[in-house]
C-alpha cells in the first residue's frame, strides 16, 4: 500500500473520531437543555450557561481540527488520484 494511501486512511480514521466526538457533544448539549426544561428553577442558569459555553468551545476546536483533517484528506486524495501531478510537484 502506498504511503499516500496509508496517510489518507489515517485521516479517515481521525475524521471519524472527530465526528463522533462532535456528535457526542451535541447529544450532551441536548441532555443539558432537556434537564433545564425539566428542572428549571432548581438549576443555576449561569452555571448551566458556563457548561454549555464550555461545550461550545470544545465543539469549535473540534470543528477546526475537522476542517484541517478534511483539507489534508483532499490533498492526499488528489495526490493519489493523479500521481503524475504529485511527481511533478516534487521535482
Amino acid at each position: 500500500m502506498s504511503e499516500v494511501l496509508k496517510a489518507y486512511e489515517q485521516f479517515v480514521t481521525e475524521e471519524n473520531q472527530l465526528c463522533r466526538r462532535i456528535e457526542t457533544l451535541d447529544t450532551l448539549q441536548s441532555y443539558i437543555l432537556h434537564t433545564v426544561h425539566k428542572h428549571g428553577p432548581e438549576l443555576d442558569t449561569l452555571t448551566v450557561e458556563d457548561v454549555l459555553m464550555s461545550i461550545h468551545r470544545i465543539q469549535q476546536d473540534l470543528q477546526t481540527e475537522l476542517i484541517h483533517v478534511r483539507l489534508e484528506k483532499s490533498v492526499l486524495s488528489h495526490k493519489h488520484s493523479s500521481p503524475k501531478d504529485a511527481d511533478t510537484e516534487k521535482a
